[in-house]
């Protein structure tokens, strides 16, 4: 994870091979503390799913990457080329956003996130509703937008 991201700590985490909810857990080694991301499929009588636990420095980073990616994502629903535009817009205004912030705009934009530990990545599911907001194709509710408009000289 790059510097400055810090730590995710809200979000709909699922474990993509029982789908059940992903959950932090730490551990003590001396002083050090250790973050990690498991899935809770140990809980409530299932047997566990061996090897769904990621550190969460790790997970969190591959979640940065497929945001910073978004350009490159293949959106997966019938209109592609348009969920393709909206993706470039959101991409956009993300890269302008402080870290801060961005932390912020993840528990709105983000519906999803599953951990599959067989191939060691991360898929994300984006509230589109959430995008446009963010990439400026819809006005909040009550507020305007007043357009500024430039001449140019002569």
């Amino acid at each position: 994870m790059a510097r400055g991201q810090g730590e995710m700590r809200d979000g709909p985490f699922r474990c993509a091979r029982c789908g059940r909810v992903m959950s932090t857990h730490t551990t003590r080694h001396g002083t050090r503390i250790y973050r990690y991301y498991r899935c809770r499929s140990h809980a409530g009588g299932k047997n566990p799913c061996l090897g769904a636990q990621v550190p969460a420095g790790s997970f969190e980073g591959k979640v940065f990457d497929v945001l910073a990616d978004l350009p490159d994502a293949v959106p997966k629903n019938s209109n592609t080329r348009q969920s393709h535009k909206l993706l470039l817009r959101f991409s956009a205004a993300w890269s302008l956003l402080s870290p801060e912030s961005r932390r912020q705009v993840l528990p709105q934009v983000i519906r999803e996130i599953a951990w599959d530990a067989d191939t060691r990545q991360v898929s994300v599911m984006l509230d589109e509703d959430a995008l446009k907001q963010y990439a400026g194709e819809t006005e909040k509710p009550g507020k305007r937008v007043r357009k500024r408009t430039t001449r140019g000289t002569r």
